[in-house]
């Protein structure tokens, strides 16, 4: 009798330890409603860019990024922006490489979102360059555009939830709208 009333507080105790452990580093559940949220958007909330330069392009992007991994190469560029806001899982991946004698359909990116129309429908983008591909994946949320300029490509690829669907579109429309190759 007596070691149960050892052994019972601790199991309740590691239980209760064990919980709190698995809330706090489970993925946020609270969900807005993507429909306020760019209604709010449209409504004259305006998004603060910032400038952001790399050996292959000038652009801006919102200050709410942060430039995550930076990684310049002789013939291309990988950057990961995410947000500043802790427990916000937005990524924004940004490409710039040389395109070599291929074409830009035939990239493995562009080539895989042309043949799953089901999973990736091709869009028209008033932002992105002339003979430019872009993309959005409604199911998992993944806004891309891809395009080329002078033997070079990049490819802006924005994913997170449905619901920040309107902050990753502005993240993306700054991106590509304000790109300059260098």
């Amino acid at each position: 009798m007596k070691k149960l009333f050892v052994v019972l507080p601790l199991v309740i105790l590691t239980g209760v330890g064990f919980g709190l452990y698995s809330w706090w580093h489970s993925p946020a559940t609270s969900s807005i409603d993507s429909g306020t949220q760019e209604v709010s958007n449209v409504l004259g909330s305006e998004t603060s860019l910032k400038s952001w330069q790399t050996s292959y392009f000038v652009t801006s992007m919102p200050s709410s990024l942060r430039i995550k991994t930076s990684n310049d190469a002789l013939e291309s560029g990988n950057y990961l922006l995410t947000s500043k806001t802790p427990r916000i899982s937005d990524q924004i991946g940004v490409t710039v490489a040389k395109l070599g004698n291929n074409s830009l359909n035939e990239l493995p990116a562009v080539k895989l979102r042309l043949n799953q129309p089901n999973i990736y429908a091709a869009v028209a983008n008033t932002y992105a360059p002339a003979a430019s591909y872009s993309f959005v994946n409604e199911a998992t949320y993944e806004t891309s555009v891809f395009w080329q300029e002078d033997g070079y490509y990049a490819a802006v690829v924005a994913s997170g939830t449905s619901a920040r669907r309107a902050e990753l579109n502005v993240a993306t429309r700054a991106i590509v709208s304000n790109w300059s190759w260098r």
